[in-house]
């Protein structure tokens, strides 16, 4: 939902042009109706964008939302609670993974919930001094490749070696699918590529587990 004049609303124009549709990103408009009666849809966040200091500072000090910047000038508003950090902890719980064993990679403020609430926080190179201080591992920026960075030398050699190698198995047998998706604009990148991997059919799985049970009496 975009409200009446954003100029945000153009970025999502953008990146949806030459997807399919299902691949495109829904969007709406906040009519005035909407704002001047209430009468509009519940939402899980929403995002300020180039807000004034004195609408900041009245956000900021609101006890019934979470307010914090994903980016410089992009105030991201919830409810309280509602951030990467409780939905990390959340997820592991669902996926039975112990808390011990999560990691976290990020870059800015939104993320710092996350870094904190991993066993292992990750920060970027490009991040913040005060985020890089709170982390476990500073790795490379962005653009330096500190993600591939951080998961070969930090990540990896903190897997037990059971681990691992069924993970590369995985990977190796998996049909793997990749699309190109234009993404928004940036001065970074100009083409998205989103993997998505999943166990097609028994065979896969037979392999994969095969694969594990042959790794582990060699180990």
């Amino acid at each position: 939902f975009f409200a009446p004049y954003s100029k945000r609303k153009q970025v999502f124009i953008e990146y949806n042009a030459g997807l399919p549709e299902h691949l495109k990103a829904k969007m709406a408009d906040f009519s005035e109706e909407m704002l001047a009666t209430g009468n509009y849809p519940r939402f899980n966040k929403l995002l300020v964008v180039g807000a004034d200091d004195e609408s900041v500072d009245i956000i900021m000090a609101r006890k019934d939302v979470d307010a914090v910047f994903s980016q410089k000038d992009f105030l991201d508003i919830m409810r309280p609670g509602a951030s990467k950090g409780s939905g990390l902890l959340k997820l592991a719980d669902l996926l039975g993974v112990p808390h011990e064993n999560t990691f976290a990679i990020g870059d800015n403020d939104n993320d710092l919930s996350m870094l904190l609430a991993a066993s292992h926080g990750i920060a970027m190179g490009n991040s913040s001094d005060d985020i890089k201080s709170q982390c476990k591992y500073v790795t490379s920026t962005c653009l330096e490749d500190g993600f591939a960075k951080a998961v070969y030398e930090y990540i990896l050699p903190r897997i037990p070696p059971t681990l691992v190698f069924p993970i590369i198995v995985a990977f190796f047998f998996c049909p793997v699918k990749r699309f190109a998706a234009r993404n928004r604009p940036a001065k970074r990148f100009d083409v998205r590529f989103v993997k998505s991997i999943q166990f097609r059919n028994k065979k896969n799985i037979l392999l994969l587990k095969t694969s594990f049970i042959i790794i582990m009496s060699i180990l």
